[in-house]
């Protein structure tokens, strides 16, 4: 009995997993960063959103400013928390323009 317990556990783990493997195969790093960010795997978040933020993705940059701001993950800064937001906010996106607004007006 427990060995058909343990057998069926691991085969609900391992088709929870499988999932995330191809997901993770697709290359798609945002994703990845956004379900670990949703999962609080903050440290996997932040490495993935530093890779994307770097090479200008607008999103990627709001999300590591926001692990900034709150300390996901991470020290709170809120100085690093408004560069990502600037970075994200001087290409349009609407959430950081507000975030920035927000900042500067909390001081």
């Amino acid at each position: 009995m427990i060995q058909r317990l343990s057998a069926s556990l691991l085969a609900a783990v391992i088709l929870c997993f499988v999932p995330v493997l191809i997901w993770a195969g697709s290359g798609n790093s945002y994703q990845i960063a956004l379900k670990a960010y949703e999962l609080s795997d903050y440290s996997l978040a932040l490495g993935l959103l530093h890779q994307e933020a770097k090479s200008g993705a607008k999103n990627a940059q709001f999300y590591l400013a926001e692990m900034y701001r709150k300390g996901h993950g991470t020290e709170r800064d809120l100085e690093k928390a408004a560069r990502y937001y600037k970075k994200s906010a001087n290409q349009g996106y609407a959430p950081a323009q507000f975030n920035i607004a927000r900042l500067y007006r909390s001081g």
